[in-house]
């Protein structure tokens, strides 16, 4: 015999054909398999290793919720990390070795950079093969905000949610998202993404009637554009929620099945969907959770532009102080007073008092949690009068942040001699007064507890915060109104269920 470590090629007898026929079958139809069938190994989001067996042939990416399954890859390497941002390297420039507070999208990278990187790689090696090696075109889910700044209807509150939930419906498809919003480009960007529009610039001239669910189909019957713009956030859902995507929990079932989908739409529905349970069922199997979707899409969706960042960068210097205790305030007066819309008036803490006395009750409340450190109010509103009556008021007990620029309401709609709306006038005017809003909306995200009313931004820049047991809702229209002076807000904050479900549509 030869060493017991010497391979041995052949053995001495061969075995009968009993032996040898079922091993050669097993060996050929392993053969067969490996060329049609092609194992993909990975790990889920919980960090479990899984394994995927694929048709060897299908070279296209896998669909619908098998993106949220597999990591990307590029890698950690080859993704956008939000360290790299501006406003980050500028804060690590601004605080050096100091330790500072996160900034929202570090806590939604952290909390759900596993679909961040799967859908962006996902929708990158979509559009890289689109229509090459014998993959079909890329079926789209377009937001399309063709008129105007942001569009017909809605604020910023409005446009950003019902963004988010059309993200969701491309992921849960198995679409490619993108954007038909060119005046957003002087404002803010996607590092993850390209969300160009992609598809033949005739189904943009689809207009539908512009009445509750008004559709309208190309001739060629490949693209579809769909009216959504309604009041109630409940009709809207309605849209998207037919019998059958009911029945299945899968859109593409239900009316919005074209391979080009255009969505013009005002109103943020995930709430209604996550209380649909075959809807939820498939929102939970691509790894999406409840508590934190909302403000990740936001984060994965919207990051300035390096010119915004420049501006924000010392307010946000200042909130992000491990020694500031900061509480954002926004009070919306146009619900109270409906000739507002882009005017003012003669608003005064006196009229609005309720915010603010929810303001003083948060320091009573927390005063052990704040400690030494320097308190600062951020008040935002619609109204510049009432944010300087608030600066004259309280100015003295601490510091009053105010945004440098006149408040302005995203939802101007003047007509004038040459537009329809003011936001169609393609002048410095609207495009600054988006640059604004999107500045106040994203800074209020950065404070330590908020004091909200029923507002679109404010309730979706609390949702971009990450922060979910700090803030407290307060009804400037409740009634009977409570007695002034009396506590506001002693007791816990508003659930995040509940602040879900007011306008903003998350």
């Amino acid at each position: 015999m030869g060493h017991p470590l010497k391979p041995t090629f052949c053995p001495q007898h061969f075995p009968s054909r009993r032996v040898t026929i079922p091993i050669a079958v097993l060996a050929f139809t392993s053969l067969l398999l490996s060329r049609i069938i092609r194992v993909e190994p990975g790990y889920t989001p919980a960090g479990d290793f899984r394994i995927r067996f694929l048709w060897a042939f299908s070279t296209a990416p896998s669909a619908s919720l098998e993106f949220t399954q597999s990591c990307s890859s590029g890698g950690l390497d080859d993704f956008s990390r939000v360290e790299d941002s501006p406003l980050a390297t500028g804060l690590r420039k601004a605080f050096r070795k100091r330790p500072r507070k996160q900034l929202p999208e570090e806590v939604a990278e952290l909390e759900c950079s596993h679909w961040w990187q799967a859908y962006a790689d996902y929708h990158r090696r979509v559009l890289d093969y689109n229509g090459a090696g014998g993959w079909p075109a890329p079926r789209l889910a377009v937001v399309k905000k063709g008129r105007g700044v942001l569009g017909d209807g809605g604020g910023l509150g409005d446009t950003v949610s019902s963004q988010v939930s059309s993200l969701v419906f491309a992921m849960l498809s198995g679409r490619v998202f993108q954007v038909y919003w060119t005046k957003a480009q002087f404002v803010f960007e996607n590092p993850y993404i390209n969300t160009s529009y992609t598809g033949p610039e005739e189904y943009l001239d689809l207009t539908p009637d512009k009445e509750q669910g008004g559709t309208a189909e190309s001739r060629d019957g490949k693209a579809q554009s769909s009216c959504v713009q309604v009041p109630s956030r409940n009709d809207a859902a309605r849209f998207w929620l037919d019998d059958e995507v009911k029945r299945t929990g899968d859109f593409n079932a239900g009316p919005l099945r074209h391979r080009i989908e255009l969505l013009d739409t005002n109103k943020g529905v995930l709430n209604l969907w996550w209380d649909e349970p075959l809807v939820r069922d498939r929102m939970l199997a691509a790894g999406l959770d409840r508590e934190n979707l909302y403000g990740c899409a936001l984060n994965f969706l919207f990051r300035p532009i390096p010119a915004v960042a420049a501006v924000m960068l010392p307010i946000a210097k200042m909130l992000l102080d491990p020694g500031v205790f900061s509480i954002g305030i926004h009070v919306r007066t146009d619900y109270t007073d409906s000739a507002m819309k882009g005017g003012d008036g003669a608003k005064s803490v006196a009229d609005y008092w309720t915010p603010f006395q929810c303001a003083k009750d948060i320091e009573l409340q927390y005063a052990e949690l704040i400690g030494k450190r320097k308190i600062i109010w951020y008040v935002a509103s619609d109204s510049d009068s009432l944010r300087q009556n608030a600066q004259e008021m309280f100015g003295r007990d601490r510091q009053i942040y105010l945004l440098d620029a006149k408040p302005t309401n995203a939802y101007i709609q003047r007509a004038t001699d040459t537009c329809s709306y003011e936001w169609d006038c393609l002048n410095p005017l609207p495009v600054k007064a988006l640059e604004t809003t999107f500045v106040e909306w994203w800074l209020y995200s950065l404070n330590d507890f908020f004091v909200i009313t029923d507002s679109g931004l404010s309730v979706s820049s609390v949702g971009r915060s990450m922060k979910r047991n700090t803030t407290y809702y307060v009804d400037l229209r409740q009634e009977p109104k409570p007695e002034k002076g009396q506590p506001i807000c002693m007791g816990e904050p508003t659930l995040w269920r509940n602040i879900e479900n007011l306008r903003a549509g998350m």
